[in-house]
């Protein structure tokens, strides 16, 4: 009681806060990740989005508190925010898992099929990410559930280690460790540092596309992402006990989803 109370208090006597949260959602007019949004207000503020300060246990606890400020839906596992008013549009909402977020997105190019290897990416080859935003960061719907992210790093297609940790069911990225401990190396791993202030931007698309465990409780990104390189995914998948033929039908379903998502206009 004494704790809903301090909500309360906090919300009534906060309005510039919640004033900023709206207009941080406003950017995303179809909606953005609980995860997206943290990533958001870290990247435009600098501070981590603290809920503690406002009495609250986490922060899905404070978002679906401030009903007048967002109205959250879980959609494809993942809990996304809408402002209050838009909640009856969101059904009409294309929600193409390679459309990132709306207007911020309009410059994401369609992907082309693939086949046994990547995605590509139409006439791009970038080399860095702060020319080329919302173009080298992607995510698929997986057929059996979850999503997989996926990165353009220095012109090659990577995975960030933290997604896949996620899509094994680990709590937290111990993926490099755990196959070093079968005796299994993956080979031309990079890791985005948040020691390399060229690593940023690339850092945060991650973190608002809501790559799991990108994110830490406390609202801040951790320290290394680790991209494992994309030929690598099947011995990932077979390492962490998928069997072959659920195998073959996970990454077929991921070359579905790119040829579906090709054609879709941004």
């Amino acid at each position: 009681m004494e704790q809903r109370q301090l909500r309360r208090r906090g919300n009534s006597s906060h309005p510039q806060f919640k004033q900023y949260l709206g207009f941080l959602l406003s950017r995303h007019p179809s909606g953005i990740s609980a995860g997206g949004l943290i990533a958001e207000f870290l990247r435009v503020s600098g501070s981590p989005l603290s809920y503690e300060m406002y009495g609250y246990g986490d922060h899905l606890e404070m978002f679906r508190d401030l009903t007048d400020v967002f109205t959250m839906q879980e959609i494809n596992g993942e809990n996304i925010l809408y402002p209050p008013a838009k909640i009856e549009e969101s059904h009409s909402i294309d929600r193409s898992p390679l459309r990132s977020y709306s207007k911020l997105a309009a410059s994401l190019a369609s992907t082309e099929n693939v086949e046994n290897e990547a995605p590509k990416s139409p006439g791009k080859t970038p080399q860095s990410m702060a020319n080329n935003r919302f173009v080298d960061v992607g995510k698929v719907e997986l057929k059996g559930g979850g999503n997989l992210v996926y990165v353009k790093f220095n012109g090659k297609w990577y995975v960030p280690s933290p997604c896949v940790a996620s899509l094994a069911g680990l709590q937290s990225d111990t993926i490099l460790q755990s196959l070093k401990e079968q005796h299994i190396e993956i080979h031309d791993v990079e890791v985005l540092r948040e020691s390399e202030r060229d690593h940023s931007e690339l850092r945060f698309e991650i973190a608002l596309i809501n790559c799991p465990l990108v994110i830490t409780k406390a609202g801040t990104l951790i320290k290394e992402i680790p991209l494992i390189p994309w030929k690598s995914l099947g011995i990932l998948l077979l390492a962490f006990g998928t069997e072959r033929v659920e195998l073959e039908k996970t990454l077929r379903s991921i070359s579905e989803s790119f040829s579906m998502s090709d054609r879709s206009s941004i």
